[in-house]
């Protein structure tokens, strides 16, 4: 039976602000748009976001189109200027490509170039990639909309010096006020970036996409993939074969992981969604994290608030192979990215067909077997499914060297998630 709590949070730190009218105007002309939209169950993300947000500034929407709808031009820009990966694109928020986080005047000149033949410019840079977290809150009093957005939200200038955030910062775009998300737009966030969407295609029937090259044997591991994994994630090939075995993968989030165990991560496949789901199971999260689908799914588990951040009991559910699941539990181990094979800790080697090259689990395209009762989260309406990390458990590491600000007279070496997302949004 599985560890002791799986978790779950939103993913990309809510921030504040009023805000002026959207005007949608994509720096890039579009691609053709995929013939394969996301049929993820939990959080489809739209192409475009909706338009009745607003925003200070014209909504830069090539930057949230899923990266195989990009065209050429895009993708050669972002990869040789910016950095990123597809990998890094298809996050939409919350400082995965670490130059996300870094404010214009501190881009380097390539950078600098390379978003500007995207279409931004400081303004829309600063607004909707960092939200003007690396400002002094001085320097955000020069922006009337921004400091006033901060404001309403909950932020003061003594929480925003010592890295503390108000209780907005917890929230989904769901539970956020009408005034917050005005607030919110007034910095550049909108559902789509605040909540972390995945934009990942995803047509299979987990929250995220399945990540079959985790369920392949080490032996069937390429040298350079074994390498990165033995190197830079500590792991073994008993570790590897037998899920949670190694600490790392029940200790954090995928942003609780140090760099070099997050760039290890991310160069054999893995970014936020996949490893906080199919490999931590959000366990590394607290249970104010959980809204929506996920909330339904640790309530059906039997976790409760007392059970599942002060661990004073367990529900029988951990004490039951996957056959004695009820069918609604069964769903729920689901959407928490557990199947038969990893709730029963079944080595990979048991069920893995070396002749063919592909695992023997449950197809994860479907359709859902007759024994897994999703029909309990139909009534909710709202799955929700990100990594927020300031509702995770553990303690909160720096994602990138703030040093880069300290020129601006402001240490930002603190403990806020919106940077750090460290037990993750």
């Amino acid at each position: 039976s599985p560890s002791i709590s799986p978790s779950i949070s939103p993913s990309i730190s809510p921030s504040i602000s009023p805000s002026i009218s959207l005007s949608i105007s994509p720096s890039i002309s579009p691609a053709d748009p995929s013939s394969n939209p996301s049929k993820s169950p939990i959080s489809a993300s739209p192409t475009l976001p909706l338009t009745d947000d607003e925003f200070p500034y014209a909504l830069p929407a090539f930057r949230y189109r899923e990266w195989s709808k990009l065209d050429k031009k895009t993708q050669q820009i972002a990869i040789d200027d910016l950095n990123y990966t597809p990998l890094s694109w298809n996050v939409a928020g919350g400082g995965f490509n670490r130059v996300e986080l870094v404010r214009w005047t501190d881009l380097t000149s390539n950078e600098r170039s390379g978003a500007s033949q995207l279409g931004y410019d400081r303004d829309t840079w600063d607004c909707f990639m960092n939200h003007y977290e690396p400002y002094t809150w001085d320097e955000l009093k020069d922006n009337a909309v921004a400091h006033q957005s901060y404001k309403v939200l909950g932020f003061t200038r003594d929480m925003w010096e010592s890295g503390d955030a108000p209780d907005s910062h917890d929230k989904w775009w769901g539970q956020l006020t009408a005034a917050e998300q005005k607030a919110a737009n007034g910095i550049c966030y909108f559902e789509h970036n605040w909540d972390g969407a995945d934009m990942h295609p995803n047509l299979s029937t987990f929250p995220y996409p399945f990540p079959e090259f985790r369920y392949r044997p080490w032996s069937e591991l390429s040298d350079r993939e074994q390498r990165t994994a033995r190197l830079d994630l500590d792991y073994t090939d008993d570790t590897w074969n037998l899920l949670k075995s190694n600490p790392l993968e029940m200790g954090a989030s995928f942003y609780e992981l140090d760099s070099k165990e997050r760039d290890g991560a991310h160069e054999l496949g893995f970014y936020p969604h996949i490893w906080d789901c199919y490999v931590n199971h959000f366990e590394a999260y607290y249970w104010r994290g959980f809204y929506g689908d996920f909330e339904i799914a640790v309530r059906t588990l039997g976790w409760n608030v007392q059970s599942w951040d002060y661990e004073n009991f367990v529900p029988d559910s951990e004490d039951k192979d996957w056959a004695e699941l009820t069918p609604q539990e069964r769903a729920a181990a689901m959407m928490l990215c557990y199947f038969r094979e990893t709730w029963d800790d079944m080595p990979i080697t048991e069920w893995y067909d070396h002749q063919i090259g592909v695992n023997m689990t449950l197809s994860p395209n479907g359709p859902i077997p007759s024994d897994i009762d999703m029909s309990i989260f139909e009534s909710n309406g709202k799955n929700e499914a990100h990594n927020r990390s300031r509702h995770s458990r553990g303690s909160i590491p720096l994602i990138i060297d703030m040093s880069i600000f300290e020129a601006n007279g402001k240490n930002e070496e603190h403990n806020r998630s919106r940077h750090s997302r460290g037990p993750f949004t």
